[in-house]
């Protein structure tokens, strides 16, 4: 009984950390950067400088920087936008949603 309870554990703790491999892999998102990109200027551009050029404010990063300093970790990005906090409160994206806009940060990072 023990050595099948141990197992079941292992089994478990393998299958979580392959989603979460999976959940942050550094490929491209799941997404389509164009609707990502018409997901941000609906839901982001009143704070967030969607597009390299466009308005912005100084109260949040423009996406270029979060597809830069962020878009290397598409995981975090996701976990972000699933339960935005302050000021973000109200935006309720599906999964697919997120993946349009990870999407569409990666687009912005530069070339490697």
């Amino acid at each position: 009984m023990w050595s099948s309870l141990v197992r079941s554990s292992l089994a478990f703790t393998a299958s979580a950390i392959i989603a979460l491999l999976a959940a942050s892999s550094t490929s491209l998102a799941e997404g389509s950067a164009e609707a990502g990109k018409r997901l941000a200027q609906q839901w982001c551009a009143s704070c967030h400088q969607v597009e390299p050029g466009g308005p912005a404010k100084d109260t949040a990063p423009p996406f270029a920087s979060l597809g830069v300093e962020k878009g290397k970790d598409p995981g975090w990005i996701r976990a972000w936008l699933a339960n935005p906090h302050p000021p973000m409160q109200g935006i309720d994206l599906s999964r697919q949603q997120i993946d349009d806009i990870v999407a569409y940060l990666q687009s912005l990072a530069p070339a490697q």
